[in-house]
């Protein structure tokens, strides 16, 4: 990620230590073991575990914030001591639960930070936020956005949130029902807010909805079923209207996998299926097989949208793609660039798309289920790829 002139990247070496990388005006790059931190609030080494991933915010003061190494464990954060300083860190927290997962940041047009994770286990958990106070350079107290569903104990699983340049925020997201299949998965749930998280509408605003959110209080875009091919965490953003989208995988009418792009278009929500596969994804056992990338999506400068994925199969393993949706029923595919990450995921910053109009993402090669000491020290590299105008 990005503020002012700093660039910041988070990974992971090869003895699973948190690095975290900065660079001026895309100069050399400096970097910092978060394992040294003291009493190891991040809990380095790094668990092997998918779900142990870092995230990484920079305040509107230029504290950075990261997170990570959780799967259901106390809240792991740090906090620069000073603006854009990496080599010195002190704890902080978000939360009192001692059941963390996937911690996110995101920072609005007016520099406010605001954080959200899930609490509780899959197939039983709900949503949270809390806001960064700049003043005090402590997290606010924390609010249940989104709860399990009505009928049936589950997770709530968030698509990527959106935020408009209007300074709206985009909730989406679908339930896992069970832990054992990712099968069980269903959605796609909807809210919106304009005063950070406080209240929230429909798309167009006509209805409210009181907090917290579920799949009933709120508004519902699209019906993926349990076994109709959706896997959980999916890319999602808004265009240059403030308008948001998202995009998940659904079996077709020939029981191939596809990339469904979901969208409100000013007045109604409308989806299309925008890929070519000719694979069926399997999604019956507990974890994902990663043949497919959860697909994501970003708007450029000149407000094309783009789905960005990765794939083993159809030859296309040597390639990150990219899938312009911009015109609905005229989808075009095509190779951004070629590296064979194995089956790692992929991660995008929507921000760099319609701010730079370019793909930025980290790129390594992942050991494909085998496990050995080759694949525990990969280069990572930094893409950056210019969108078509």
């Amino acid at each position: 990620m990005s503020f002012g002139d700093y660039q910041y990247v988070i990974l992971v070496d090869e003895n699973r230590n948190p690095i975290v990388l900065q660079r001026y005006k895309l100069g050399s790059w400096s970097s910092y073991n978060l394992a040294n931190v003291a009493n190891n609030p991040l809990v380095a080494p790094n668990v092997q575990d998918g779900h142990n991933n870092f995230s990484i915010g920079v305040t509107k003061d230029g504290y950075i914030l990261v997170s990570g190494n959780h799967h259901n464990n106390t809240c792991r954060c740090v906090i620069s001591q000073n603006p854009h300083d990496i080599q010195s860190w002190s704890k902080i927290s978000f939360s009192s639960s001692t059941a963390i997962t996937y911690p996110r940041f995101l920072r609005y047009p007016d520099g406010t930070t605001q954080a959200f994770w899930r609490e509780g286990s899959s197939g039983d958990g709900s949503y949270f936020t809390a806001t960064f106070d700049d003043v005090n350079k402590v997290f606010n107290a924390k609010t249940k956005l989104i709860d399990q569903a009505s009928s049936v104990v589950s997770s709530p699983y968030e698509q990527s949130i959106g935020i408009g340049d209007d300074g709206s925020l985009h909730l989406c997201w679908g339930y896992r029902a069970q832990s054992s299949s990712a099968n069980t998965n269903f959605g796609m749930f909807y809210a919106k807010s304009i005063d950070k998280g406080l209240t929230w509408t429909s798309a167009s605003g006509a209805n409210t909805y009181a907090l917290p959110l579920n799949d009933v209080n709120s508004e519902r875009i699209f019906t993926a079923n349990q076994g109709s091919g959706y896997v959980n965490q999916n890319g999602g953003c808004c265009d240059l209207n403030s308008r948001y989208h998202t995009v998940i995988t659904q079996y077709d009418s020939n029981d191939k996998t596809q990339i469904c792009h979901i969208w409100f278009d000013g007045s109604i929500w409308r989806n299309e299926l925008v890929s070519d596969f000719t694979f069926k994804y399997d999604l019956s056992g507990p974890v994902t097989t990663n043949e497919l990338s959860r697909p994501l999506i970003c708007v450029s400068q000149t407000g094309k949208i783009f789905i960005v994925y990765r794939t083993s199969n159809m030859g296309r393993a040597n390639h990150i793609r990219c899938i312009d949706v911009t015109m609905p029923n005229s989808p075009r595919d095509f190779c951004l660039a070629k590296f064979n990450m194995k089956k790692l995921e992929i991660a995008l910053n929507t921000e760099y798309a319609i701010k730079n109009n370019e793909v930025v993402m980290l790129l390594s090669r992942g050991g494909d289920g085998v496990t050995n000491e080759l694949w525990k020290n990969q280069s990572t590299y930094l893409l950056t790829a210019p969108l078509p105008i």
